[in-house]
């Protein structure tokens, strides 16, 4: 009777752990989806340069005034 709850427990146990495993994976990669497009565009703006067709970002931070001289 003591190893069959025992064993129960641990079955338990172990169904939960995997089903939590496999739930926070697909967390995981929703989470990276979403993130993605956002360090994209961080990167981008940080080397001045698109990273997806390479044109040169130039003048981007300047102000109406600074454009125009």
């Amino acid at each position: 009777m003591l190893y069959q709850t025992l064993l129960s427990i641990l079955i338990s146990f172990m169904i939960g752990f995997f089903i939590g495993k496999a739930k926070g994976k697909k967390e995981g990669v929703r989470q990276s989806m979403l993130i993605t497009p956002l360090l994209v565009r961080k990167k981008s703006l940080e080397e001045g340069e698109c990273l997806i067709c390479n044109n040169k970002l130039k003048n981007l931070f300047l102000s109406k005034k600074e454009k125009k001289n």
